[in-house]
């Protein structure tokens, strides 16, 4: 086997080639993917709702995470997420047969609009406007399915990637020698320039596609909207992790949309159900002898309690970060009265102020 296909190529490379099954027309071809474990995501100073991504080996490198996660077949220009084109049709079996349709029969990929959004020469298409493409394509392809059968997350997802990769092209500023230290928000980044010339060649699109999202406003809204109704219509069949992992990404997308308000709102009630979900798990866990559970399902409670208990530190971290709560003012003391009587001098307490 080619070591570039397994992930053994050159060690200091992020990414490497694989073959991959396209959900659409079932063909293997090589994909590019990012290797595990090299995602760190930072918070950018003065903003608590933004996110910013970088290696996290702290290598410096011309490529940006943010330019993986993205598949294209070259057999039938369907474009979706990486993990889709991992599972093959297994993943998107609800949609599948769709898909097939529209892309092996109609060939809906090598016409309009999908075929003037992906462009000419994607292999040798240079980042960041492979990846700005890439990511409107897989969004308007998801939305060639009827509504009712919308991945919605999954196109939320999208739209969320999309919104990252505006804001570190438009607005952060790395310090290349400190890769991992968390950049610098700049109304016009070193990559302002560079993403406006990418949209502006993207911008005709726009009369087939209205709603194209160019600019980050509008994404950030899509965003919100996708994910809210995924929550709202899942919300019953979602394990107690992915509920709280909901309310808590909702949280933040309401803060990105300047809705400071329901941002609060979703912290706390992320917050909660994390609370009230981890006491269930511990009230379970001490009646597991009782209850005759065994000892995979003991295990399993344990494992979910320390997922919770992890999740609640990160919420309120989040909530202090982007709320920070008020703090304590020390009133001025009275002035103190003279003795009359002569007393013994006293030992100095040192922290005599708080008691």
């Amino acid at each position: 086997m080619d070591p570039a296909m397994n992930g053994a190529a050159n060690p200091d490379r992020p990414d490497y080639q694989v073959a991959l099954c396209c959900p659409a027309c079932g063909e293997r071809s090589l994909q590019r993917v990012m290797k595990s474990n090299l995602l760190l995501p930072v918070r950018v100073p003065g903003h608590p709702f933004l996110r910013a991504y970088t290696w996290s080996d702290g290598k410096p490198r011309e490529s940006h995470p943010l330019h993986f996660g993205v598949c294209f077949c070259p057999c039938c220009h369907y474009p979706d997420i990486e993990a889709d084109f991992r599972d093959g049709a297994g993943r998107t079996h609800d949609i599948s047969r769709t898909l097939r349709r529209f892309f092996v029969e109609q060939l809906v990929g090598w016409g309009r609009p999908l075929a003037d959004i992906l462009g000419t020469g994607m292999e040798s298409m240079e980042d960041p406007e492979r990846t700005t493409r890439l990511h409107l394509a897989a969004i308007a392809t998801q939305r060639l399915i009827y509504p009712e059968l919308w991945r919605r997350r999954e196109i939320g997802q999208l739209y969320l990637r999309l919104a990252w990769l505006y804001l570190d092209e438009k607005h952060l500023r790395w310090d290349p020698d400190h890769p991992t230290a968390p950049p610098t928000y700049e109304i016009e980044g070193p990559g302002y320039a560079r993403m406006q010339a990418v949209l502006a060649q993207l911008e005709p699109i726009r009369a087939a596609w209205p709603e194209i999202p160019l600019d980050e406003e509008s994404t950030r809204r899509e965003v919100l909207k996708f994910h809210q109704e995924a929550y709202t219509r899942h919300s019953g069949t979602l394990t107690p992790e992915e509920s709280v992992a909901d309310e808590r990404l909702l949280a933040v997308l309401f803060g990105l949309n300047g809705d400071q308000e329901m941002a609060k709102e979703m912290f706390e009630r992320a917050l909660d159900s994390c609370i009230r979900l981890r006491q269930e798990a511990t009230q379970q866990q001490s009646g597991a002898w009782n209850s005759g559970l065994s000892a995979t399902e003991t295990k399993a409670l344990a494992i979910r309690i320390q997922r919770l208990s992890k999740s609640a530190e990160g919420i309120r971290d989040e909530m202090n970060t982007a709320f920070p709560p008020p703090k304590a003012r020390v009133s001025a003391l009275p002035p103190s009265r003279r003795s009359t009587t002569a007393s013994s001098p006293k030992k100095r307490r040192i922290f005599g102020i708080f008691g």
